[in-house]
């Protein structure tokens, strides 16, 4: 069973890829959190596997959660989801540790081959 971290601060966003993936895997616990600080308190409570996060949010953007959690050598996976097909917001999650990078809107196929690597 794995602990799932949802990080985006559009609650459509969030809450849409929370239940997306609690119908793909009932037995997962999934989290949610509106940007990267948030999400690093979350992670101080909860061990988190597999972490989704958008890229662009207040307070603390994907990019920069990614970076700490790199500084801080947790074991988790990263999977990167924007709106944007820039190479560069790519290149740079990839840079930081990231395991993937979904265009949004996430498809359900997409998701589920992530999960069974994970």
């Amino acid at each position: 069973m794995l602990n799932v971290l949802v990080v985006d601060d559009e609650p459509k966003h969030r809450q849409g890829l929370s239940r997306m993936l609690k119908n793909l895997r009932p037995e997962y616990h999934i989290f949610n959190a509106r940007d990267g600080a948030e999400a690093l308190e979350r992670m101080e409570t909860h061990p988190i596997d597999l972490v989704f996060t958008d890229i662009q949010m207040p307070i603390m953007d994907g990019l920069e959660f990614v970076e700490r959690l790199t500084r801080r050598g947790g074991s988790e996976s990263v999977v990167i989801l924007s709106a944007y097909s820039d190479f560069a917001y790519a290149q740079r999650a990839l840079q930081l540790g990231a395991s993937d990078y979904l265009l949004k809107p996430v498809e359900a196929q997409k998701v589920t081959s992530l999960l069974q690597k994970a």
